[in-house]
């Protein structure tokens, strides 16, 4: 969920939209309600999972930037200072966390090699919170104390301040679903949200989604391919050849590979002859085949129902 990501280009997101709160981030418009009322309702919790911190909404744990753990952690060495001592093993080892979280590399980075030295050392921190909450009890109590503070108190709204900044620094911005219509800054399948529009124009990003159904071919396993609406593509005639081409280079005397689409072709409408597929899925096929089990004598009952 961020543009520096390995993968954040295989979908096509506006990391610059106009709203500038939406800057870098992806809008996750999957609340219930208004933000803050969500919030305040504690429909929004921080939770632990083997030694890193989700943010859980709906049953769902969306992954939290690593450098924003030590709003969480930070209370915790504070918290865990008098009760140990400090200059303790567990004590010093918290802080040590604190200090490697500070140094990974930005969110916004861009340099290839700080990307993947994030990648490897938030891996290392989160095995050392593990370790450090299997090994002491009062480190687990500290931290979970604080993860627990940090979900606020409801009838409290400032108790939610924290959690609010902790949510800010995410690379994802969570809304009211209604939002979506006028705020959204990634491309979806219609207005289904959570159907994020992958950019299979790009030739890698395009081998890399079809591996499978390639392999799948290449063993025999699959006789043809269904496309879903391919009119939501880019360049539908420009992929349809590419399906084409991986199947059978333009040297080799092959029959083509089987594709239909999911089309409905309205009134007149003829498939595109520069689409090189062997049909529909069959929609305007079914809607003659429905008309035998209508009675044509009753039209004009069916206009006034409608009506």
């Amino acid at each position: 969920c961020s543009s520096d990501l390995p993968f954040a280009h295989y979908f096509d997101i506006d990391w610059n939209p106009p709203k500038e709160a939406l800057r870098n981030k992806v809008l996750l418009p999957i609340l219930g309600d208004q933000y803050g009322r969500i919030l305040e309702d504690q429909q929004i919790t921080i939770g632990y999972e083997r030694g890193g911190f989700v943010a859980q909404v709906y049953g769902k744990s969306l992954p939290l930037a690593p450098r924003s753990w030590a709003l969480i952690l930070a209370p915790a060495a504070e918290a865990l200072k008098p009760r140990l001592g400090e200059g303790r093993e567990h004590v010093l080892e918290l802080e040590s966390i604190l200090t490697a979280l500070s140094h990974l590399p930005l969110a916004d980075e861009r340099d290839p090699a700080k990307i993947q030295e994030r990648q490897r050392e938030k891996e290392i921190v989160r095995k050392r919170i593990a370790a450090l909450t299997d090994s002491s009890p009062e480190a687990r109590e500290e931290i979970d104390s604080a993860r627990r503070k940090i979900n606020g108190v409801k009838g409290d709204a400032r108790s939610f301040d924290r959690l609010e900044e902790l949510l800010a620094l995410q690379s994802y911005r969570l809304a009211f679903w209604r939002v979506a219509a006028d705020e959204i800054n990634y491309r979806r399948f219609f207005d289904i949200n959570q159907l994020a529009a992958i950019r299979v124009e790009d030739s890698a990003v395009f081998q890399a989604v079809h591996a499978l159904i390639f392999e799948l071919i290449r063993e025999g396993r699959i006789d043809g391919v269904r496309v879903d609406h391919s009119d939501g593509l880019l360049d539908p005639t420009e992929y349809f050849r590419r399906l084409q081409r991986w199947w059978r280079p333009e040297t080799e005397a092959a029959p083509p590979l089987y594709i239909v689409t999911e089309k409905i072709l309205v009134g007149n409408e003829q498939l595109r002859g520069d689409w090189e597929i062997s049909g529909t899925t069959g929609y305007d096929f079914l809607g003659q085949v429905n008309g035998l089990f209508v009675d044509g004598s009753k039209r004009r009952a069916f206009y006034r129902l409608y009506q």
